[in-house]
């Protein structure tokens, strides 16, 4: 089998053609950036309490990525994730955030499109409809990730 010149292609297909050869270069290129503008971790503060002896920030961090990456996560659920999060010293929050950043923050949203960001975007971000207290805790983690100067 042998494929037409690009010259006998009839126009309109030549068209779409170089149109979906211009949306995968511009796909792959926001690929590329976002993959490459992965955020620095944070220090750590004197004074900003002790990490326990083999405490990892794993845990609490997948819960928040998915309570915040969820479509329909319940407001209770919400409001328990992100009052751990509030209950943790300074140096265990830059903890979480680095971990946030260094696994979550140039994750994909949608088909490659788009990024969660730091965990203080993602934050900012989210959605907090609630009466039941996740709209207070959701404050207050802000709140605690904007004393700390986490962006």
């Amino acid at each position: 089998m042998e494929f037409p010149k690009w010259k006998d292609i009839p126009k309109p297909i030549r068209v779409i053609i170089l149109i979906i050869v211009i949306l995968l270069l511009i796909w792959f290129g926001a690929n590329i950036y976002r993959i490459l503008r992965k955020p620095p971790n944070a220090h750590y503060i004197s004074g900003g309490g002790e990490i326990p002896e083999g405490w990892t920030p794993t845990t609490i961090t997948d819960d928040l990525f998915n309570v915040i990456s969820g479509v329909f996560t319940l407001p209770k659920t919400k409001q328990l994730i992100f009052g751990q999060f509030n209950d943790l010293n300074d140096n265990q929050m830059i903890k979480v955030y680095n971990d946030w950043n260094d696994r979550y923050a140039t994750r994909s949203i949608f088909l490659g499109m788009g990024s969660y960001g730091t965990l203080t975007t993602a934050a900012t971000e989210e959605w907090n409809y609630s009466v039941i207290g996740a709209d207070n805790e959701a404050e207050i983690m802000k709140g605690n990730l904007k004393r700390l100067k986490l962006k």
